[in-house]
């Protein structure tokens, strides 16, 4: 689960500066919510860069999420829409 979120995350910001556009998934999940780039801002996105250095470290602990709305949609928002509940402390004491 841990890299699939990591993956998932670094798509979210990559995917519109190497492919100029969000990934699918995101428009699966995320649907109207989703801003969308305007041909122009595609234009001057894709393949404008030319190395990606990426250092990620978390203490975290991370659980599916089942809190829904009343008309079934999971709540929106970062955790939601990838259907998790990200924990930074347990019984009150930090994770690291």
């Amino acid at each position: 689960l841990q890299l699939w979120m990591c993956m998932l995350r670094s798509s979210r910001l990559l995917d519109p500066i190497f492919f100029g556009d969000y990934p699918a998934s995101m428009h699966a999940i995320i649907g109207d919510r989703l801003p969308k780039f305007k041909s122009t801002e595609t234009a001057k996105l894709k393949g404008s860069i030319d190395f990606v250095g990426i250092n990620y470290y978390t203490a975290t602990y991370v659980a599916t999420s089942t809190r829904r709305h009343p008309n079934n949609q999971l709540f929106s928002g970062y955790n939601e829409d990838i259907g998790t509940r990200i924990y930074y402390e347990v019984d009150g004491k930090p994770i690291g």
